[in-house]
């Protein structure tokens, strides 16, 4: 935590990722340990747990910290500096797309790497004018017990869920056994009741996992054309039992009476809608559950804390085109029988 905050105050983006990078193996090998404790002690998961509340979306943390600092109001005098970024930034983008011109490819890739090296050295040094961007203090004061605080004023539960690739502590290299295993999915489930108890549990391989979750979009993505019906398209059901068993089921059993659900997803399973998944009774989970989603279990510290960011002005975005592509609709109603084709970004 301590190296983290130190790094992370004086370096740029780009450098703060290969940092990560370097210290991914430790933390899924400490996962692979957790796991492989058999009996699972409870010590050893809620350090597991508070070590995912504290590292995950570290970096995107990161930018959000500066981010702040700077629409707060607090570092007027980097508003150059900050314009000067954004403007170096812009200039990567287009030249990236753009690709190489009349200048040729060596040119191009010498232009793109001063413009990088630019870009570096601006964000250094906004990094080093901005306190708030030695994370150590966020990273020390992040754990269960900070969390389980904050959901009790939501009266919520949290679903954390994390892909990490598994450590084989007893792998044999003589014998040609191979230490990493296959990537595999987490799930951490927090409650404010039992201040004592994290549990985790194992879901299985992520492969397979989440070629369920690519399936199971193609599924509603071809079924999204047709005409609505009370009942769950065949093809929609079936996917969908298997992926729910797969990733929901397995928590549903520690959830107990608990009906109003936080959940971080990692790897594919942020693409899944988890209300949109079967029931296994006819109807969807959202019958059953109140879903929220973050990006990492410690964003529910936000909930309370005071924003000292001025709002922009209110947008509303009206008269959605609930049939693009299909038919038009005439005097603003939607054709009758037609199911509603909604599109996200």
């Amino acid at each position: 935590d301590n190296m983290i905050g130190q790094i992370f105050s004086f370096v740029s983006e780009g450098q703060r990722k290969e940092y990560l990078c370097l210290m991914r193996n430790s933390l899924n090998a400490f996962f692979s340990l957790v796991l492989q404790l058999q009996p699972l002690r409870q010590e050893a998961v809620q350090s597991a747990m508070s070590l995912v509340l504290s590292r995950k979306a570290i970096l995107a943390e990161s930018q959000s910290v500066q981010r702040d600092a700077v629409l707060g109001g607090r570092y007027p005098y980097l508003k150059n500096k900050l314009n000067e970024l954004r403007i170096v930034r812009g200039q990567i983008a287009q030249k990236t797309l753009a690709g190489p011109g009349e200048e040729g490819l060596a040119t191009h890739r010498k232009l793109l790497s001063d413009r990088e090296s630019q870009r570096e050295q601006i964000e250094s040094e906004l990094a080093r004018e901005i306190p708030e961007m030695n994370l150590r203090e966020i990273l020390q004061q992040t754990d269960c017990r900070a969390v389980r605080k904050c959901l009790k004023n939501v009266s919520g539960i949290l679903v954390e869920f994390i892909r990490y690739d598994l450590f084989d502590f007893k792998a044999v290299l003589s014998r040609g056994e191979k230490q990493w295993k296959p990537a595999r999915y987490l799930a951490f489930v927090l409650t404010a009741k039992k201040p004592d108890e994290v549990h985790m549990i194992d879901l299985g391989e992520a492969e397979h996992t989440d070629s369920l979750v690519a399936r199971f979009r193609t599924a509603i993505a071809d079924n999204s054309a047709k005409e609505a019906s009370n009942q769950i398209p065949p093809s929609i059901a079936l996917i969908g039992e298997q992926l729910r068993k797969a990733i929901f089921d397995p928590v549903k059993e520690v959830l107990g009476n608990h009906k109003k659900l936080i959940i971080s997803p990692d790897g594919d399973l942020s693409q899944v809608p988890f209300e949109a998944l079967p029931n296994g009774q006819g109807r969807f989970l959202i019958d059953d559950y109140q879903f929220s989603y973050v990006a990492v279990g410690r964003d529910v510290l936000r909930f309370s804390q005071e924003s000292f960011t001025e709002p922009s002005p209110p947008v509303v975005v009206a008269d959605p085109d609930f049939n693009l592509g299909g038919t038009p609709r005439k005097g603003g109603n939607e054709p009758a029988g037609e199911r509603p084709n909604f599109l996200f970004s």
